[in-house]
């Protein structure tokens, strides 16, 4: 079971504890507490992020607050790599590729982003 709440922070002019507008859940993965900001200031949309966590880790499906912030760009110097590694004849070719066409393009969004 996760928890929702509002971080706790001291105020630099004052010195008073003051609470953040924004959400963060918890909850436990295999034992290890994970934490993530909800990046809202709406206690659904935490809500909702955490029933998501609670679903998915039920299911078994390895998850990681990290999964959802990838840009494409990452994953593209990764399939370079991987290329480069396994010393694939099209390495040049799909670089290039990369590098004018794609990566212009789509480089900057996150991986997981459907349009």
């Amino acid at each position: 079971m996760g928890s929702i709440y509002r971080r706790k922070y001291k105020d630099k002019k004052t010195g008073k504890m003051k609470e953040s507008t924004v959400w963060w859940i918890s909850y436990y993965r295999n034992g290890v507490k994970m934490r993530e900001s909800s990046e809202s200031d709406k206690i659904s949309v935490a809500k909702e992020i955490l029933k998501k966590r609670e679903g998915t880790i039920a299911d078994g499906v390895p998850i990681s607050p990290r999964m959802t912030k990838v840009k494409f760009k990452e994953l593209a110097t990764d399939v370079v790599n991987d290329y480069r590694m396994n010393d694939r004849a099209s390495m040049e070719e799909t670089e290039r590729t990369f590098r004018l066409h794609i990566l212009p393009r789509f480089g900057e969004r996150r991986a997981i982003a459907r349009s």
